[in-house]
């Protein structure tokens, strides 16, 4: 309670309440007239894990490099798994692990957490808290599983993400995981193992019509919206796509579209105004050259997923979601008690 309170009732932080506050309203209406209550609770407990996050993380100033740790340390053990199996067989590798990886079950959901992963690394990196031969140790082995995998939104992310550092000061880095990438790709299509990367570009170059080059979103998009219009100004209601969209996709593939099927009209302003905002102040932390570089890696990495909740589920699954929370605790974290320090006589 007493973190919920410093947050509330902190002048400075007039507009984080106010988008916290009615983000509740909008979630608690729309819930009471859709008879969604149950659904609903994964939002409103991680507006409570934000609170939470920043307790945590303003308790001490290593907690935050803590977690990041323990991320690059769950995807390094999936990576390797992926590696033990693929040289044990080969058919039984591709058929059961590499469509259903450990603890993600979905291979699209791996690649979430690679893109935190390598945005995790270069944190250490820019904080003194990892040596150049392990952090690029890390991020090859991290590329190579990205670019097997043929994860086109992690692809996106990851290009905004290197391009945001290149004018942070990370340009070296950014460089040198570009050409890392490069020559991961060329491993990939000598080793024989490139049927998933080389599919997705195919896929990607070798187009038809749009909707196939979007594995089908655009349909998707195209059934939502028209879905949408019957919501009114409160939507359908918290996880209700998967009733709407009768097969084993569940959700729209794209941030806004879901928290406006959802949450209707007025869910879509407050997110969109929610976006822009906290846009501008991650790109203001980028671009801000007094702020350390590892603030700007922390607000570079949310940056860039955001431009992939575009195109898939990281506002939908549980997994990116509460880390794009603690993120955004983080964040919050470090710009408020620099505001601190700057208010110092």
């Amino acid at each position: 309670m007493a973190s919920i309170k410093s947050i509330i009732f902190e002048k400075g932080n007039a507009l984080l309440s106010f988008f916290i506050l009615s983000f509740v309203f909008v979630i608690l209406v729309s819930s009471v007239l859709n008879r969604t209550l149950s659904s609903s609770v994964a939002y409103l407990s991680h507006i409570l894990f934000f609170f939470t996050a920043v307790f945590f993380l303003s308790a001490c100033s290593e907690n935050y490099a803590r977690l990041l740790r323990w991320k690059i340390l769950s995807v390094f053990s999936v990576c390797i798994i992926f590696f033990v199996f693929r040289f044990l067989d080969k058919v039984e590798f591709y058929e059961t692990v590499f469509r259903y990886p450990p603890i993600y079950r979905h291979l699209r959901h791996l690649n979430y957490d690679l893109m935190l992963a390598v945005g995790a690394c270069f944190f250490l990196l820019c904080s003194g808290r990892i040596r150049e031969l392990s952090f690029y140790s890390l991020v090859s082995l991290f590329v190579l599983i990205s670019l097997w995998s043929g994860g086109r939104g992690q692809l996106l992310a990851f290009v905004v993400f290197l391009v945001l550092l290149s004018v942070t000061g990370g340009g070296r880095e950014s460089l040198v995981t570009l050409i890392i990438a490069v020559l991961m790709t060329f491993l990939i299509w000598v080793s024989g193992d490139s049927r998933f990367m080389l599919g997705q570009l195919e896929r990607t170059l070798y187009f038809t019509n749009i909707n196939g080059v979007s594995s089908g979103r655009l349909n998707i998009w195209k059934d939502t919206w028209l879905e949408i219009m019957s919501g009114g100004w409160f939507g359908h209601g918290a996880d209700q796509f998967r009733i709407f969209y009768d097969s084993w996709i569940v959700h729209p593939h794209n941030a806004a579209l879901q928290f406006m099927f959802e949450y209707g009209v007025a869910g879509l302003l407050l997110f969109v105004s929610f976006i822009l905002w906290t846009a501008s102040v991650c790109l203001k932390s980028v671009f801000a050259s007094r702020l350390k570089g590892d603030v700007a890696v922390t607000a570079a990495l949310i940056l860039a997923m955001y431009a992939y909740s575009m195109v898939d589920g990281i506002f939908y699954h549980a997994i990116p979601f509460s880390f794009m929370v603690l993120l955004s605790a983080g964040l919050f974290v470090k710009l408020s008690k620099k505001k601190a320090l700057a208010q110092l006589p």
